[in-house]
């Protein structure tokens, strides 16, 4: 099972989104398409991995960090030490990558005036699979930032600057 991120960007936009490494193309299932409608230019963005998985978490890195943190103090380490361990493993891999994603996406919002976010874990064929939402939640770029990018399996975020 692999999640996918779909981002909606406003279709009267006309913005073609891009960042880094990540593989930015147009979402071809018919039943993500319907859950953000045709307001959207939706499109998925993937890893070199070819999925998202990397990108979502369900977990703030603020928790993933302190859940290293007691792990290493644990073996009693000093907090020095502690801190080192705790940026190295983390600045290379998913936590890091999730962190720049989510930073861009708010970015994003905040120059288009709103996205929309969605991510569902796939258990089967990416195209075919039936997907469902099971809600809506809005939330203005201040609030995706307090979440610290998380967003929840199978609801769409709608994203907003309330400062336009």
């Amino acid at each position: 099972m692999c999640v996918f991120l779909f981002l909606g960007v406003p279709a009267t936009s006309g913005a073609t989104p891009s960042i880094g490494s990540l593989t930015v193309r147009p979402a071809e299932n018919t039943s993500v398409l319907a859950i953000f409608g045709a307001r959207w230019a939706v499109y998925t963005l993937t890893d070199e991995g070819g999925c998202s998985c990397a990108l979502h978490s369900d977990r703030r890195p603020s928790e993933i960090r302190a859940a290293e943190r007691r792990r290493y103090a644990a073996k009693g380490w000093s907090r020095g030490k502690v801190d080192r361990a705790v940026e190295a493993k983390l600045s290379q891999g998913a936590v890091a990558t999730f962190e720049e994603v989510s930073s861009w996406l708010a970015g994003l919002a905040q120059t288009l005036g709103e996205i929309a976010l969605f991510a569902h874990a796939f258990g089967g064929a990416t195209r075919e699979e039936v997907v469902v939402s099971s809600g809506r939640r809005d939330w203005t770029v201040d609030d995706f930032v307090s979440e610290e990018g998380v967003i929840p399996l199978d609801v769409l975020v709608i994203v907003r600057d309330t400062n336009r």
